[in-house]
């Protein structure tokens, strides 16, 4: 896709959502001799899984990470790849504004590529868009416009037309990711998603890097900055449980313990005066 031009046209144009789905495929499934929805443009953004859109005689590998656009009424045939569940979204949307600009979208089909973490936050949005259509009524459908053009805004922000990341470059990205998000609740299981691998493969490559594995790593930078937290600030230690995305804070003080063979209060009282 010429990435220019689509930024032209999604400036120039007016969209609004006509449809949105979240969908499961089984394993192995396969569909042929399909059609893409009338009079609509549409965006499959894979949420889990592995499938191969054919649009127009084109083959496009899906998976997390890789967003597809198709024009309305276009040739398609569809596979799952693999032996696991096929989950995307599926949000169909109308177009109008210049007439060349209607005319290139409704004939465009191609892929983005984005990072994980750029990937990560179109999830986020297309979350909310899920929520938001599960409600009728005319502010719904004001937020729905906003949120589609925030996913357009961040496919043009962020999508590339070619797959640049080596499998190296993906984890460094999920390590900076982990590093910025620490106060939330991340599982190997999400990062490997993000990453488009397998957990055993993701890993493996991420002990390979960073000398350990994710989930050791993740744990570790958590009481790291709960370290800096208990010298430097005077909040509780529920608190600081919270901020480092742990909940429970008798869990998150037998976690602190395991790794500092300190209470969080013994540190504190202990290195507070010295933190040198």
């Amino acid at each position: 896709m010429d990435k220019d031009k689509l930024i032209k046209s999604y400036s120039e144009g007016i969209f609004k959502v006509d449809d949105f789905f979240i969908i499961s495929v089984q394993p192995f499934t396969k569909i042929y001799d399909n059609y893409t929805k009338p009079e609509v443009c549409g965006l499959v953004i894979p949420i889990k899984g592995k499938a191969v859109f054919t649009l127009k005689g084109v083959a496009h590998e899906l998976e997390p990470g890789v967003v597809l656009h198709a024009g309305p009424s276009m040739e398609l045939d569809k596979k799952v790849v693999g032996d696991g569940i096929w989950e995307f979204a599926l949000l169909h949307y109308y177009v109008s504004g210049p007439k060349e600009v209607k005319e290139y979208l409704e004939n465009l089909h191609g892929r983005l590529y984005l990072s994980p973490a750029c990937y990560n936050d179109l999830m986020t949005l297309v979350k909310q868009l899920h929520q938001v259509r599960r409600s009728p009524g005319a502010l719904n459908e004001f937020r729905s416009k906003v949120l589609l053009y925030s996913i357009m805004e961040q496919l043009l922000s962020h999508g590339m037309d070619k797959k640049k990341n080596t499998d190296e470059d993906t984890v460094k990205e999920l390590v900076d990711y982990i590093n910025n998000q620490y106060d939330r609740n991340i599982t190997v299981l999400e990062l490997s998603e993000m990453a488009g691998m397998e957990v055993k493969r993701f890993s493996y490559l991420f002990r390979k890097l960073m000398g350990e594995c994710p989930k050791k790593y993740i744990t570790g930078f958590k009481i790291n900055r709960a370290k800096e937290l208990l010298i430097h600030d005077t909040i509780s230690i529920s608190e600081i449980s919270t901020m480092v995305g742990i909940e429970d804070s008798l869990y998150f003080s037998r976690l602190f313990k395991k790794y500092t063979d300190y209470s969080p209060s013994s540190f504190r009282e202990t290195f507070g005066k010295n933190p040198w």
